[in-house]
């Protein structure tokens, strides 16, 4: 459009969701972070700065609005945003975000901790893994840490959000800043050991 508009919201929370993704590009598996602020982002609105209060530091770029809700709104966050242009400064192209070589299920009720032994060691069992990927893990393994962040039961990881706050997001947050041939440290528990 022609005009400049403004609107002004609070974050309400930080997650990580799936993000639609263009025709023709079968990335609906991908999960990378989002903030939600109170505040609508309408068609035609997205893709201008979201700033910080002051408005001299850029939390990221206006993405989308929900239309079955009214007041929310979602925004790219600025790393999400830095990852996208490094890896087209690297490679010259976009080469995708890092992501998790395996599917997992959560472990949240007792019994499955007993069964998988996982005690009160958090983790999450190894569902599926990626046949394109030299992952080194099996099926039934239960991923206790991923780049020496400790993963919770319910497949959830600490972030910190800067003034010692910090935010539990899920384990796909750890990997969106990675690039395409990064190797994961990953602690794992194999039948029990």
């Amino acid at each position: 459009g022609d005009n400049l508009c403004t609107t002004k919201g609070v974050v309400s929370r930080i997650d990580v969701q799936p993000y639609p993704w263009p025709r023709g590009r079968d990335l609906s598996f991908m999960q990378l972070p989002v903030i939600q602020i109170d505040a609508a982002i309408n068609p035609g609105n997205s893709g201008g700065p979201a700033l910080a209060d002051g408005g001299l530091e850029a939390l990221g770029v206006a993405f989308m609005g929900l239309a079955e809700a009214q007041s929310i709104g979602f925004i790219i966050p600025a790393q999400v945003a830095l990852h996208f242009l490094e890896d087209f400064r690297r490679h010259g192209a976009f080469t995708h975000f890092g992501h998790p070589p395996f599917q997992h299920q959560c472990l949240e009720t007792e019994d499955m901790r007993e069964y998988f032994r996982a005690g009160g060691r958090g983790g999450v069992r190894v569902s599926a893994v990626d046949p394109n990927v030299d992952s080194g893990l099996q099926v039934n393994d239960v991923v206790l840490s991923l780049f020496g962040e400790l993963v919770g039961h319910d497949g959830k990881v600490f972030v910190q959000l800067g003034d010692g706050m910090s935010e539990r997001v899920s384990l796909w947050y750890v990997f969106c800043d990675k690039f395409t041939g990064t190797t994961c440290d990953c602690m794992v528990l194999r039948e029990g050991q």
